[in-house]
């Protein structure tokens, strides 16, 4: 596998679940907070412990940037992309109805 889409859920401030990065099962966590007008994205490991997070999603960013000399980082690039090009600048915060509308969330482990 390269390139994947991970799931969003437009509309909902707060949900996690299970995907595989690289062969690896981790829960992705995604908080919405409304006085910053930001998404945070927290990693998991299986057991639900924490491995990396509050992790700030912005457009056009490594979003594992933050965690990558860690042992168990997944290894490829985790970015949100928006692809209806209304998110003009790198490192955009997304709002609150952005993400899983015209923010799209991808994982490419061909690194």
């Amino acid at each position: 596998m390269a390139l994947a889409e991970l799931r969003l859920f437009p509309d909902v401030p707060l949900y996690e679940y299970r995907t595989a990065l690289s062969g690896r099962e981790y829960w992705l966590k995604f908080d919405y907070g409304a006085r910053e007008d930001r998404w945070s994205l927290y990693l998991l490991d299986e057991s639900k412990a924490l491995f990396a997070g509050p992790l700030r999603i912005a457009c056009g960013w490594d979003l594992l940037r933050q965690c990558r000399a860690r042992k168990g980082c997944p290894p490829g690039l985790l970015i949100a992309l928006d692809p209806s090009r209304t998110i003009e600048s790198p490192g955009a915060p997304p709002g609150f109805a952005d993400l899983g509308r015209r923010v799209r969330l991808f994982y490419n482990d061909e690194t």
